[in-house]
């Protein structure tokens, strides 16, 4: 069944972000499984084969050289998580968008816009980290400049982090914008500020909400596994495997909840701002199966809304369609 497009109060999308998890269960389960269990089992491999040997050195002269080759070990599959979580990202927005329409998702479909997306999501994913990263060096800088150097260094980290939140705000739905309006880099970042402009008071208690309930959902499971007495640091067979699927679950549940919601909150902005519509989301979703080459017959081609229609593919990149 097709959401229901209309402003929501807090507390509502809240709840529709939920809806939204749930709803979408299986196939949200699918799309991390596939994109986040290769980068966990390749990291526990790696760092199980330094870390046994590290832990029954007491040599230094042994130590030293395994500590040098964890660098290595830990930056293979970070690499390989900077490229498959804006994946799982671009095609857990895809499965919403196809949610609120009341169509069935797609795998294909959803990892075809997603991949296609991949390089708009990872430089827009990684401007926080560059400001931070920026602000690191130039911190460091002014540190060998003696003690105003420090003070200055201060100023320059406080600065850094308030740069990297008040990004993180005001992109909050940039992702959402590059996946479902196909728009590039610089339009996509411009769009998202222009949406979350006078609402940045909501999607910071978004955020709150969403580290509360990942804090609530992490200490609820340690209880449970105290209760019935399993340790995850113990050598009882088979504790590896529940550990890594917990960690699976719960990394699966906080990352698509967190895309899920402010998936809800880009359309609940573009309710407000643009008066979306359902026939307006019937649109952009069959323009998303379009570009995914995945479309229906029942697709209609791009451009035949009204020219100025922000759903048109071809307006939301700029190009007049009675050309």
């Amino acid at each position: 069944m097709a959401e229901v497009l209309r402003p929501r109060s807090f507390g509502e999308l809240i709840n529709q972000g939920f809806s939204l998890l749930f709803g979408n269960f299986g196939v949200l389960l699918l799309i991390h499984g596939i994109t986040w269990l290769p980068f966990k089992l390749i990291t526990n491999a790696l760092v199980g084969q330094i870390e046994t040997p590290l832990n029954n050195s007491n040599d230094a002269a042994e130590t030293l050289p395994l500590l040098a080759q964890l660098g290595p070990v830990i930056a293979i599959p970070a690499l390989m998580n900077l490229f498959l979580m804006p994946i799982a990202e671009g095609a857990t927005v895809v499965v919403v968008a196809d949610h609120f329409t009341g169509k069935r998702p797609s795998l294909a479909k959803a990892f075809t816009v997603a991949i296609r997306s991949l390089f708009r999501l990872l430089v827009i994913g990684g401007i926080p980290m560059a400001m931070m990263a920026v602000s690191g060096v130039i911190a460091v800088v002014l540190a060998l400049l003696g003690p105003i150097g420090l003070l200055l260094c201060a100023l320059v980290v406080i600065a850094g982090y308030a740069a990297m939140l008040y990004a993180v705000l005001i992109f909050s739905v940039a992702a959402p914008v590059v996946v479902l309006e196909g728009t590039g880099i610089t339009a996509s970042l411009a769009r998202s500020r222009a949406l979350t402009r006078g609402s940045l008071l909501r999607i910071v208690l978004l955020f709150v909400i969403v580290i509360l309930i990942s804090i609530a959902f992490q200490l609820a499971i340690g209880i449970v596994l105290g209760v019935v007495g399993i340790e995850l640091g113990g050598t009882v067979p088979g504790v590896s495997f529940v550990k890594t699927a917990i960690d699976f679950v719960v990394n699966m549940i906080g990352t698509a909840f967190m895309t899920t919601l402010f998936v809800a909150l880009y359309f609940d902005l573009r309710v407000r701002r643009d008066g979306f519509d359902l026939d307006n989301l019937a649109e952009l979703v069959d323009v998303i199966a379009a570009r995914s080459g995945l479309a229906g017959p029942e697709a209609p081609a791009p451009g035949s809304r009204a020219p100025n229609d922000p759903t048109d593919s071809q307006a939301l990149h700029g190009e007049n369609p009675e050309r």
